[in-house]
């Protein structure tokens, strides 16, 4: 567990948003529709001018960064939203970023985990719930020792230093994050979490970068599998026990209302 807390600090605003992918041209059908992973792919990538330099080394600023992803919203504000498979939000997008920031962060993701989307929803949807909703894994989401589910629970409370890149898939008002980066896989999520938001084409992807501007203390640990994805990334959940002055529910919003965390994308 020792190194873990200062692992993204390293970490500039530049290397996490370098570039923004465009989504591909999938030849998915107007409906969206497309079987389970293997919509055929034609890489298409958007380099952002503001960002690009021949010396990698060269800082960037957060607010440049920002202003960059923006202008690639502009370009392409459909990337991760309609269509979608099946013409259902709830499976995800169609067109799925292959090159770029983006890309490399669904790298590797395998969409249902190869099952079709009706094994897939059948598996995982919970229809008689109200509303009807994903089927998460207990215990947060937290992995289990020896990938048992009655092992001990692999969640402990930790410090993120100021400085450090935090990232999420998802609006401001959860309460997970993980460390700036990680990929989707071992995230863990149901597919529409990929899902650009028609009330916020701000952020493709549905995603959201923030860095750490007063330290504070989270449960963090290693993600169980879930949704047919193997997890094993690192989750940090948000307690209001260990911020004072929190409400008794906490979460993103607050910790940026709060000077806890700015805003970089």
């Amino acid at each position: 567990m020792k190194g873990i807390r200062g692992r993204i600090t390293a970490l500039g605003a530049a290397s996490v948003l370098a570039v923004i992918a465009l989504p591909p041209d999938t030849g998915a059908r107007a409906d969206g529709s497309c079987t389970g992973a293997t919509c055929p792919v034609t890489e298409r990538a958007h380099t952002l001018p503001a960002l690009v330099d021949a010396r990698p080394d060269v800082p960037r600023t957060p607010e440049t960064a920002a202003a960059a992803a923006r202008a690639a919203v502009r370009d392409r504000p459909d990337a991760c939203g309609g269509p979608y498979v099946k013409g259902h939000g709830e499976l995800g997008p169609a067109h799925l970023p292959r090159a770029g920031y983006f890309g490399s962060l669904v790298r590797g993701y395998v969409r249902y985990g190869g099952l079709s989307p009706a094994e897939f929803t059948y598996r995982y949807w919970d229809g008689t719930a109200n509303p009807a909703y994903w089927r998460y894994p207990p215990d947060l989401g937290f992995a289990h020792s020896g990938g048992w589910s009655n092992g001990r629970i692999l969640r402990e409370r930790e410090t993120l230093p100021e400085g450090s890149l935090l990232d999420r898939f998802g609006s401001p008002y959860g309460t997970f994050l993980a460390p700036a980066g990680s990929a989707f896989d071992t995230r863990a999520l149901p597919p529409d979490s990929l899902n650009t938001k028609s009330e916020d084409p701000a952020h493709l992807c549905n995603y959201h970068l923030y860095r750490v501007n007063r330290a504070f203390d989270v449960d963090a640990g290693p993600i169980a599998p879930a949704f047919q994805q193997r997890g094993g990334g690192r989750q940090y959940v948000l307690m209001s026990a260990y911020l004072p002055g929190a409400p008794s529910s906490v979460n993103v919003m607050w910790l940026v209302a709060n000077g806890y965390l700015s805003v970089i994308y």
